[in-house]
């Protein structure tokens, strides 16, 4: 993992073989970050992708072999129950140009992963919300 730093973000470039979801996630920790917006895309394998069934409070997974090119990664970084929280999702595709996406679990990087994480000081927490399953953004009501 390669990484350059600005004042307000950072890049971050990983190679053949990166775990996706901890690399990202180890960046922002180690900078002590609040919370952050991640962008990315390159090529992934190995690639685990979910999507939440409210109905069942689950997510319903699928492995999805071989490498796939990584049209769109799309993530939040904060933090639950004082322990670093990145929540992603990706648009894939495979060699045919079949579009698949969802919640990202896992991936290893196939090629190369060129990501951009926009950084806030604020610390972001995550809390359990009973009716909906999930650890959510707890923010301040509004007015």
């Amino acid at each position: 993992m390669r990484i350059q730093s600005s004042s307000d973000h950072f890049l971050v470039s990983l190679a053949r073989g990166d775990d996706v979801v901890a690399s990202i996630t180890k960046a922002c920790a180690d900078r002590d970050v609040g919370h952050a917006w991640v962008q990315g895309m390159g090529a992934i394998e190995q690639v685990t992708v979910g999507a939440y069934s409210f109905e069942s409070r689950t997510y319903v997974r699928e492995d999805l072999p071989g490498g796939w090119e990584l049209l769109s990664l799309n993530a939040n970084f904060g933090w639950a129950d004082g322990e670093p929280v990145l929540h992603p999702h990706v648009v894939i595709s495979d060699m045919q140009n079949q579009v698949r996406g969802g919640h990202l679990f896992a991936a290893k990087v196939h090629v190369t992963l060129e990501v951009i994480v926009w950084t806030g000081a604020e610390r972001l927490e995550r809390v359990l919300n009973e009716d909906i399953g999930l650890k959510l953004w707890n923010l301040p009501e509004e007015d």
